[in-house]
């Protein structure tokens, strides 16, 4: 608007776009969803199919592309990494040579001569995976395992639940009785559409990761990195354990954050109240107010959240990965 141009594109500004298309897609949707789709703009019968329409075609306005070639997460020059830096420039493009599936079955754990999931280098390290079922059973045993080796003791804060505020999203359900709030503290957290989890599992110095958008100038922001500080907990209308506030210190964050009365890099994460779908075990849906701090034990990821991220080790799950987008954001 800084140009009095409402009617053009982006205020008649210029604009870069910044990305790889050799990543995954839109969650929502996959490839029909993308602006690079053919399918887009075929069926205008909605509104949203108009605003992606519309979206399309500006899209289409961009006149410069840049490709850049060289790999920049892995810059080392030993043998192997430019074996990995081939596999991967041909990975993008769906065209691994045989030589290059060798190289990679030759770093599969258990293999001779081949890194092991075990080994003290990758005992913390956030394994990558494609389904959230996986990632949330990862999580669970190695926070277990992370409390052992560390003898802390893992508390469960549990979340309060509440009927939404709209009669609509009610379908008749006049309270939450305390068998109905068991089933849902007890559900896993993939039977939430929105994956807050029900019943938190934390031990001091932990690793976790935030999931919400909270405070991006104080990198308080989804997929930060961090590990457990501090809590202040209070006790819930069913007598259960909550947290008021996380106390989390950031890793490696893009800046350095300062609050005063905390020391560098740590920051409170307060409790926050979101509507979700639930799923019951009688496949029926409901919907209610979940109140907790969202963050997750963070021994493993989805392949999804991995995107733009880099880490120093990446042992991955390719089991269930489906197409080269997905191998290739896992490994790179």
């Amino acid at each position: 608007m800084c140009l009095n141009k409402p009617d053009l594109p982006f205020g008649g500004m210029n604009m870069i776009f910044a990305g790889d298309f050799a990543q995954l897609p839109p969650a929502i949707g996959g490839e029909r969803a993308s602006l690079y789709s053919p399918n887009e703009g075929m069926f205008v019968t909605s509104k949203k199919a108009q605003e992606t329409t519309m979206g399309k075609a500006i899209w289409h306005q961009v006149v410069t592309v840049v490709i850049l070639r060289q790999n920049m997460r892995q810059t080392s020059q030993t043998p192997e990494d430019e074996r990995l830096r081939t596999v991967l420039a041909n990975m993008r493009y769906k065209a691994c040579t045989g030589a290059d599936i060798k190289f990679l079955n030759s770093k599969i754990s258990g293999r001779s001569g081949a890194p092991k999931i075990e080994d003290e280098a990758f005992r913390n390290v956030s394994i990558i995976t494609r389904l959230n079922v996986h990632k949330d059973e990862f999580n669970c045993l190695a926070s277990k395992r992370f409390a052992e080796d560390h003898r802390e003791e893992i508390v469960l804060f549990y979340s309060d639940v509440r009927l939404p505020s709209s009669k609509t999203d009610r379908h008749g359900l006049v309270e939450i009785t305390r068998p109905l709030q068991d089933i849902l503290w007890a559900a896993t957290l993939c039977e939430n559409d929105k994956h807050i989890p029900p019943v938190l599992s934390l031990c001091r110095g932990m690793p976790v990761m935030i999931g919400v958008n909270s405070a991006t100038k104080l990198c308080i922001m989804k997929g930060q990195e961090c590990m457990v500080y501090d809590w202040r907990d209070t006790v819930g209308p069913n007598g259960q354990r909550m947290l008021t506030v996380l106390f989390v210190k950031l890793l490696d964050p893009p800046r350095e954050v300062r609050i005063p009365g905390l020391p560098d890099n740590i920051v409170p994460i307060l409790r926050t109240s979101s509507t979700i779908s639930c799923s019951l075990l009688d496949d029926t849906t409901l919907r209610i107010n979940r109140n907790q701090v969202e963050v997750l034990p963070n021994f493993a990821m989805t392949n999804f959240s991995l995107q733009g991220k880099t880490h120093p080790f990446n042992p991955v799950d390719l089991n269930n990965c489906h197409s080269h987008q997905s191998y290739y954001t896992a490994l790179s």
